[in-house]
């Protein structure tokens, strides 16, 4: 533990600096690009199948480069457990999608805050975990920032409400059921991550025939502007930078400074939703958004408050971020990220896809 605290504080700022600059860039670009994408090109289902395959390629490259920890050899055999997190996977970023064109950047993170609370009592009711207490005061404040958000949203939509329902619960069942059946497999997050964007393809595939997108996707896509062209290649992208960026400050820094970062991440993206699309809350809805963003902190900090009670105050830091990195890899952001959800990191739960390329480094992407 002091090894790793040492090796951590030994990383210069300008390094920190860059990484966390790239985080920024491609969590808040993610949300931002893939709305902008589906308002013009309103085939969800193609997109998504489009972004986790180029996340499978860019996998496969950077471990061959080294960048990623390429682990064991892909094998048939322990791609089969990897199918049932891959369905929740397609269902979690194709209900993002289908959602986006109908609510606010601002609603996607609020509902994001609710998979936080559903995974939480998942690890309550299956895993048998205790929080601090200030751990149930942040769910609990979350819960009633969500509430009073909902009933003063002047741009409610009953169906994009419904689609970021399922993307919820999605992720919150995908979080669980990865820890429970997944993790303990041995595998390296990249090739996790791997396993589940590929494995994925086949669902989306299938889904975006019966829903027939298959007759005119490339039509549309010739009828776009090639600045939306562009914007569809970047929200590929922006999947893999955010797994690359997770990676890296989960070895040089710690889970607690990533915290600290994705809440300034999710005000940053409200801010810029605000301006790029003209969704300004209601009054209302800025209470309940502060309430959220309050509660996720506090649920947030709470791990490191329980680690402090448990070892008397010792060696708690290198606990703390030690057992948060290992949630962030076991969740919805690290390498599988919430791809148009953004990420939704906390030192327990570290979301949040969209669309991460979820290492069981984590999945905060949708």
């Amino acid at each position: 533990m002091t090894a790793t605290r040492t090796a951590k504080s030994d990383v210069g700022k300008p390094r920190l600096l860059v990484w966390f600059a790239i985080l920024m860039f491609s969590s808040v670009g993610m949300i931002l690009f893939n709305k902008l994408a589906m308002h013009s090109f309103r085939f969800p289902l193609s997109l998504l199948f489009f972004q986790n395959g180029l996340s499978c390629v860019l996998n496969i490259a950077a471990m061959h480069a080294g960048l990623l920890d390429g682990g064991n050899a892909f094998r048939a055999k322990e791609a089969r457990h990897f199918v049932v997190p891959a369905l929740l996977f397609a269902i979690m970023l194709g209900a993002s999608l289908k959602a986006l064109p109908l609510v606010t950047v601002t609603s996607v993170i609020v509902f994001k805050n609710g998979s936080t609370i559903l995974v939480a009592i998942g690890d309550m009711l299956v895993f048998r975990q205790r929080f601090h207490r200030h751990a149930y005061f942040g769910l609990a404040i979350m819960l009633c920032g969500a509430v009073v958000y909902g009933l003063g949203d002047h741009r409610y939509d009953a169906t994009g409400y419904a689609w970021l329902t399922l993307n919820m619960v999605a992720n919150a069942v995908l979080n669980i059921y990865e820890r429970y059946a997944v993790v303990n497999s041995g595998t390296s997050p990249a090739v996790c991550s791997t396993y589940i964007n590929a494995l994925s393809l086949p669902f989306v595939a299938a889904a975006a025939v019966y829903q027939q997108e298959t007759i005119d996707v490339f039509t549309q896509l010739a009828a776009t502007t090639i600045t939306m062209r562009a914007c569809i290649f970047v929200t590929g992208c922006l999947g893999f930078s955010i797994s690359l960026a997770y990676v890296t400050l989960f070895t040089i820094t710690s889970a607690t400074s990533i915290v600290v970062a994705s809440n300034v991440n999710k005000i940053v993206s409200m801010a810029l939703g605000f301006l790029i699309f003209r969704n300004i809350p209601t009054s209302q809805g800025v209470v309940g958004i502060v309430a959220c963003l309050y509660g996720a902190w506090l649920f947030a900090t709470s791990k490191k408050k329980k680690v402090d009670a448990d070892n008397g105050g010792s060696g708690s830091e290198t606990a703390a971020d030690d057992d948060g990195g290992g949630d962030v890899l076991l969740e919805r952001q690290g390498l599988l990220q919430s791809k148009g959800v953004g990420e939704d990191i906390d030192i327990d739960e570290m979301d949040g896809g969209e669309r991460a390329n979820r290492d069981p480094a984590a999945v905060d992407a949708v």
